[in-house]
């Protein structure tokens, strides 16, 4: 689905175009297929070596967030790739007002499919800008979603997000994982630090971000409404955080069936 870049696709049709445009639709229409959190926009921005990003936002601690669209990860998807990495972390891009971090880009990769040798060059680019990998599928509802595959956390090392947070919200860590796994409907966590991603069988519910001491939730909210945002660094907002995930979990359930 390449098309992101300046380059032609190898194999161009009107209807992998149309694709990539009702993909782009709706993640506009429900951005937490992305990330809970980001917001988006759908005007094109036009990079400085004449490329354009069609889909782009930015997340809760002000890092702008670039969304490329892919039929399959060919040269030109790499140059777009390298394009914005460049464009922002090292270029006029990242000093713009509207970013609070501009120089500290985001980059969802989107594709159907992704090869062993793609994921391994997404690391390693990973290195420079943050990396996230996520691979189309339908929804329940018959829309375009996301699967995160790159970065993704062993079920067996998820105590290694107390490694990487601040010593005051270990507890609420092991309070959010021992929500994550109550009732029926299961979540897991995602990502690799940070943010969290909390992803229950239909869909993220949550991210938790770390800005320095301090971690911030945002839950997915419902159709038509912005995500909730809490601050976790009091009592109050830890147990509003833990009820956001035990209240949600049911609501996706229901509205699956």
């Amino acid at each position: 689905m390449s098309g992101e870049s300046k380059g032609k696709p190898k194999r161009p049709n009107g209807a992998s175009k149309g694709l990539r445009k009702q993909v782009r639709a709706d993640f506009l229409a429900r951005p937490e297929w992305i990330e809970p959190g980001v917001l988006l926009q759908g005007q094109a921005l036009r990079l400085p070596n004449g490329s354009k990003v069609r889909l782009h936002g930015v997340d809760i601690l002000g890092r702008p967030c670039i969304v490329g669209v892919f039929r399959e990860l060919d040269p030109d998807a790499y140059d777009w790739m390298l394009s914005v990495a460049c464009a922002f972390r090292d270029g006029i891009l990242g000093g713009d007002a509207v970013y609070a971090r501009g120089r500290e880009p985001r980059l969802f990769v989107v594709a159907p499919w992704f090869r062993p040798e793609d994921i391994a060059r997404l690391a390693l680019l990973d290195e420079a800008i943050s990396v996230r990998a996520l691979r189309l599928r339908k929804a329940s509802d018959g829309k375009w979603s996301s699967e995160l595959i790159h970065p993704r956390l062993d079920v067996l090392d998820e105590q290694a997000w107390e490694e990487h947070a601040p010593a005051q919200s270990h507890g609420f860590l092991r309070r959010l994982r021992a929500a994550a796994r109550r009732g029926v409907q299961r979540c897991e966590f995602q990502g690799s630090p940070w943010p969290l991603l909390l992803v229950g069988p239909q869909g993220p519910l949550a991210a938790v971000h770390r800005d320095g001491d301090r971690l911030l939730f945002l839950s997915a909210g419902d159709r038509d409404e912005s995500p909730h945002l809490i601050d976790l660094s009091s009592e109050g907002g830890q147990d509003a955080a833990i009820d956001a995930i035990l209240l949600a979990s049911p609501l996706m359930d229901t509205a699956a069936g």
